[in-house]
């Protein structure tokens, strides 16, 4: 939150600093002349005061400068006859807005202002024409639009802000009430416009080349926007607060840019878009994932409860990698073509995973812990490999149709061996394979002839 650190002085001719702190950082704006009261007036008899022509019928005041020379505007109340004051910034400098109502400030081609509102509603429009521009929004629903502008900063309020990015390297952070952000970057690479979000329910619509989005509060809104082409990129990383708590209730969703999710929070939902996903889960989350169109690569860690949504008409088939830890992957609600891996060799011990397959063809591969694999509908391959599966204790839960069980790096007499000397333990079969002191169970099947069609080697 963006607030007003010092506005004092008094009644009467004088000066008065500002300041303000946004998100832990203090700037030091101006020194402006001449206030009586709360009621802004005409800066007149003081030093560095001269007036600048006035447009549309609003007066607009130079006040003192900096030491650098940089000029300070403070805005005087206008009426303009069937509409809003309009103040027109014709060299770089510092501005500061208290005026209770509707305005227009049109920035300088130049770049290099610093523009502070501290008005109410109505609300408070800013252009931007120019480069590098510091723009803080106090209070009201105020509007910025950046234009063919490119590096500014623009700083939320209280109020439910609309802020539309120029050309390229804007930071946008949010304030407390619910923003509306479009991103509309132009600039090859990625990170080219940059939201923080730590506070207020807002929505962010990615349709620039490169977007970087950083949400630590819970409740937010991020999508790829229509204007997105298959060269572009949107990364969203999702935090806890400063204090741990897991936050979730997110949404994000893809476009036809190339779509990046790390989450650490939990309980959020992610939808990808025709270009592509890649999630990547921080240990301990829920979450729900629809693939979209694209293709799509999943990484979960210790404790995950990764789930797919339900999904019609997938172009492309998903990766699903279990990480360190205990980790449900669980695709029943997919229809496209998924590959579920489960832990690594290096990764025995108490590992637990479960892999859980939807309605299409699917690809589950054994890891080396106690691994839970179903298939679920389709023709699913079960993959059980003498080095990645080694000391893993598996249990394949739903072989049936044309379902297979491959073994890779084990010899046909190895498997033939393990199958032949396989056991039944209450209604369930199981094979073992010594060297590689890995054990797999077949549930409902319960002798070797019915695994006969299903085996394959090599």
């Amino acid at each position: 939150m963006s607030q007003l650190e010092t506005i004092d002085g008094g009644s009467g001719a004088g000066s008065i600093d500002v300041t303000f702190t946004a998100y832990g950082s203090s700037y030091a704006l101006a020194t402006i002349d001449s206030l009586v009261g709360a009621i802004q007036t005409e800066l007149t008899g003081g030093q560095n005061t001269e007036p600048v022509s006035p447009t549309g019928g609003a007066r607009l005041f130079r006040g003192s400068r900096l030491p650098d020379a940089t000029p300070i505007y403070q805005l005087i109340p206008g009426s303009v006859q069937g509409g809003s004051p309009t103040y027109d910034i014709t060299s770089a400098g510092y501005v500061i807005d208290t005026i209770a109502g509707a305005a227009v400030i049109n920035g300088d081609s130049a770049g290099g202002d610093s523009i502070l509102v501290v008005g109410s509603d109505p609300a408070t429009t800013i252009n931007s024409f120019g480069n590098g521009n510091l723009i803080v929004f106090i209070n009201g629903d105020n509007l910025y639009d950046g234009g063919a502008s490119s590096g500014d900063t623009v700083i939320g309020g209280t109020g439910n802000d609309t802020i539309t990015t120029g050309t390229g390297l804007t930071l946008v952070r949010p304030g407390t009430g619910s923003a509306v952000v479009t991103l509309n970057d132009t600039g090859p690479g990625a990170y080219n416009d940059t939201v923080y979000i730590d506070t207020g329910r807002n929505l962010v619509v990615a349709n620039g080349h490169g977007d970087y989005v950083v949400a630590t509060t819970e409740g937010q809104t991020i999508s790829g926007g229509a204007d997105e082409t298959s060269a572009s990129n949107l990364t969203v990383v999702l935090l806890p607060d400063s204090d741990g708590t897991a936050n979730g209730d997110n949404l994000v969703t893809g476009g036809a840019g190339y779509l990046t999710v790390g989450d650490e929070g939990s309980g959020d939902t992610i939808k990808g878009g025709s270009g592509g996903l890649t999630f990547i889960a921080a240990p301990g989350i829920t979450a729900t994932i629809d693939l979209g169109s694209g293709a799509a690569v999943l990484f979960g860690s210790p404790g995950d409860y990764l789930a797919l949504g339900a999904q019609t008409n997938i172009g492309a088939a998903a990766t699903f990698d279990a990480g360190t830890g205990n980790e449900t992957l669980n695709g029943a609600g997919a229809t496209s073509d998924l590959v579920l891996f489960g832990a690594s060799q290096a990764d025995t011990g108490s590992v637990a995973d479960v892999l859980a397959g939807g309605s299409g063809n699917d690809t589950l591969i054994a890891g080396a812990g106690q691994e839970t694999l179903t298939g679920g509908a389709g023709t699913n391959i079960f993959l059980v490999d003498a080095i990645g599966a080694a000391n893993g204790t598996i249990t394949i839960s739903d072989l049936h149709g044309a379902d297979s069980v491959a073994f890779s790096n084990y010899s046909q007499a190895e498997v033939a061996g393990a199958v032949s000397s396989g056991y039944d333990d209450d209604g369930n079969f199981v094979v073992r394979f010594g060297e590689s002191n890995t054990s797999i169970t077949f549930d409902g099947i319960t002798d070797a002839n019915q695994l006969i069609g299903h085996v394959v080697v090599f």
